[in-house]
Formats: structure tokens, C-alpha cells, sequence
């Protein structure tokens, strides 16, 4: 049981033997601490299954990517990182594709990538964005967009009006953010098995790299608001126990090194960026008191709203 293991590491000193589930419009779960409160938890699994399943091929063909990279002599190298800078590059798949598959097309497409074959037009419309863009780091882009939010809520002007003030010129915001630039057209080895590579701008990499056509964020956010959205019929104090749990299947076969990465794109890359911009906010008008995020995988608390703690 999910919350029994929580429990068990969680510092408020739950008494085991006092857990009981409950069904809505109750909390699912009630039990007491050792001075005898009682509390009440409301448990999600923000990650089922199938989008942990998408989550780690994602991260493994990431990783793969990012190995051919570093694979490049210094020089030719330091040519790509330059020329790819700001740069991402979703691949999208033909349906039936497998992951050992994917993976092994990753070179054939960074074959592609370093040679260009269809360079006038890629240099041409790379050459445009970067002189259309300011490149950010990102560091620089997220202290940029946390400004311009800050602003537009303590002013309650439009984001127009905002972006004619300096420093946020259009070309600065834009560059905080992710969008398609162009599809590349692909060599007859690859059309069979990828249906489209597309270059994104993304503002702060150093270097290329890929993303994905599934909204990891998205769909956990979701998850999340739903439960903060919902009303319960409690008297006692209410808290949120956020969970997920890799498939032990998925990461049976990879070395320690490779799993510990995983799990911390996992976090660093998805989950957080799904709460950490909102729930603070969400809890004053929430019957929970506080959120809890847990990783069972790991059976570690890895952060805490609203005190946001790692």
C-alpha cells in the first residue's frame, strides 16, 4: 500500500495501526500522528503506468541522442553545439516503431543532422533566427519570464502593452519560449520509420537537442488540479499525497547510473515543472494544507508544498 510506505518515512510520525480508507465525498485515507491528531490525506498518482512507460523511452532516446553528440571529434563538435544553439528537434515516429528501434535510428538522423543535406535552406532559416533572436541562457530566460509575470499581475496590464517596455521586446519573450521553426526534409532511409523532424526554437540549450511530441507536463498538471479542484466532507485536517511509481520492468535492465537519471529527469523535467508554478498559489483557496510529493520508486519525500522543500 502506497500511503503505508509514506507513512513510514514521513515526519509527522503516523501511527500505522490507525490508518483507515475511506470512499468520497470523505479523504481517502484518516488515521492519527502520535500525539493522537487525526488527519486526513487525499492520494493521486500523478504518472500511471503508460505515461511513465512513454516518459522513460523518452529520456532513454535522449540519452542516445546526447551520446552522439559527445561522440563527435572536439572540433566538429564545437561547429555542431554552435550551429545547433537555442536549438531543439522533435522526431515523431511512425506508429508501430519500437523503442530498440528508435534508438538506432538516432544515428542515421544525426547523420542527416551533421551533414544537412538540404544546407542552403537550413542555414539560410537558421541564420534568420538567429539574427531575429536575442539568445538566452537558462538562467537568464527564467528570471526574464518570472519578471514579466510579476509585472503583469501587480499592474494588471495586457502582455501587448508589456512587451513594448524594454527589456521585454517581442524577440526577448520569444526567446523564453518553444516553438516550431521548420520541418527538415528527410533522406529516403528515415521516411520509412520517422514521419517528421521538426527544429524548435528553445531559447537556452547550449547545443542540439530533442524533445518530444507528448505534453508530459500537461498531463500531470492535470492529474493534480483535478484532486485541488475537488470538495470532501471532512472535519479533520487535509493534506494531498502526490505519488508516481516507475514500472519495476522499466528499469530492471539498466545499469544504476542510467536509472538514477531517469528518475531525476523524471523530477527535474516533468513533475516539478508541473507544480512548482502554481501550487503555492492553489492551496489558499484548496482544503489541503500542504502537498506532498512522492516518489515510491525511490521511497523518498522529494518535496513539500508550500514550504517547497528537496
Amino acid at each position: 500500500m502506497v500511503f503505508k510506505k509514506f507513512a513510514q518515512i514521513c515526519p509527522y510520525s503516523i501511527n500505522l495501526g490507525s490508518i483507515e480508507k475511506h470512499t468520497p465525498p470523505k479523504p481517502d485515507i484518516l488515521c492519527k500522528l502520535s500525539d493522537e491528531a487525526a488527519i486526513a490525506f487525499e492520494i493521486v498518482e500523478c504518472i500511471d503506468q503508460s505515461l511513465a512507460r512513454s516518459m522513460v523511452d523518452f529520456f532513454i532516446l535522449t540519452k542516445a541522442f546526447h551520446d552522439e553528440v559527445e561522440k563527435l571529434p572536439d572540433e566538429k563538435k564545437h561547429r555542431v553545439k554552435s550551429k545547433f544553439r537555442g536549438i531543439s528537434i522533435k522526431i515523431l515516429f511512425h506508429e508501430g516503431v519500437s523503442l530498440k528501434r528508435k534508438i538506432r535510428l538516432i544515428k542515421p538522423i544525426c547523420d542527416q543532422l551533421w551533414t544537412m543535406e538540404n544546407e542552403e535552406k537550413t542555414e539560410e532559416k537558421i541564420g534568420e533566427w538567429k539574427r531575429s533572436f536575442r539568445y538566452l541562457t537558462r538562467q537568464e530566460s527564467q528570471k526574464l519570464e518570472k519578471e514579466f509575470f510579476e509585472i503583469l499581475e501587480k499592474e494588471k496590464i495586457s502582455e501587448k502593452e508589456l512587451l513594448k517596455r524594454p527589456p521585454f521586446s517581442k524577440t526577448v519573450i520569444k526567446s523564453t519560449k518553444e516553438f516550431d521553426l521548420f520541418d527538415l526534409k528527410l533522406n529516403k532511409n528515415l521516411r520509412d520509420e520517422v514521419k517528421r523532424i521538426t527544429f524548435r526554437f528553445l531559447g537556452f540549450s547550449d547545443g542540439p537537442s530533442i524533445t518530444e511530441d507528448k505534453f508530459f507536463v500537461s498531463a500531470i498538471e492535470k492529474r493534480i488540479r483535478g484532486k485541488l479542484k475537488k470538495k470532501f466532507k471532512t472535519k479533520h485536517k487535509t493534506e494531498l499525497l502526490v505519488y508516481y511509481e516507475v514500472p519495476a520492468e522499466l528499469l530492471d535492465w539498466m545499469l544504476p547510473d542510467m536509472e538514477c537519471w531517469i528518475m531525476e529527469c523524471m523530477n527535474e523535467c516533468c513533475i516539478l515543472p508541473a507544480m512548482v508554478s502554481w501550487v503555492d498559489e492553489s492551496l489558499e483557496n484548496s482544503i489541503f494544507k500542504k502537498v506532498w510529493l512522492y516518489s515510491v520508486t525511490e521511497n523518498k519525500i522529494m518535496y513539500v508544498f508550500p514550504n517547497y522543500l528537496k
